[in-house]
């Protein structure tokens, strides 16, 4: 579960911290934060103390990005169950594309689809210790 709220650190041990770290879930900037990676869930805290935590088992996929068409600059791609909400934020639903006019149709594969976040940190070198603690711990 994702939820927006006054942010309580994770549990330790902590496998990576990146301060100055962008989040944006389906394409609302929630602006710059910390990211933490523990050994269950991926933590993220804007400068107000509000943030989210996503335990592992509702992270689908994990990848590093370099495609301007996904966001201008390099970063960690996460594709989140439709399980999952961000208190005070409704997801827009995505329209169907594969090109049928049958609405019923659509509206289940709206709902199934998965909420996608990119985390941008301001360093694009740390792109990798990132990826490679968000695969530690959800391989944990």
């Amino acid at each position: 579960m994702v939820t927006l709220s006054t942010f309580s650190y994770p549990d330790s041990p902590i496998l990576c911290q990146n301060d100055n770290t962008k989040a944006v879930i389906d394409g609302m900037d929630l602006g710059s934060g910390t990211v933490f990676v523990n050994e269950r869930k991926l933590c993220w805290r804007n400068e107000q103390n509000g943030g989210f935590a996503i335990d592992f088992p509702h992270i689908s996929l994990h990848a590093i990005t370099t495609d301007p068409n996904v966001y201008l600059s390099n970063c960690i791609y996460i594709m989140i169950d439709n399980s999952s909400s961000i208190q005070g934020y409704e997801s827009p639903k995505l329209s169907s594309s594969n090109g049928t006019d049958d609405s019923d149709v659509e509206s289940d594969e709206s709902e199934e689809n998965p909420s996608q976040l990119l985390l941008v940190p301001s360093d694009v070198n740390s792109i990798n210790t990132l990826f490679t603690a968000l695969s530690q711990g959800q391989s944990l």
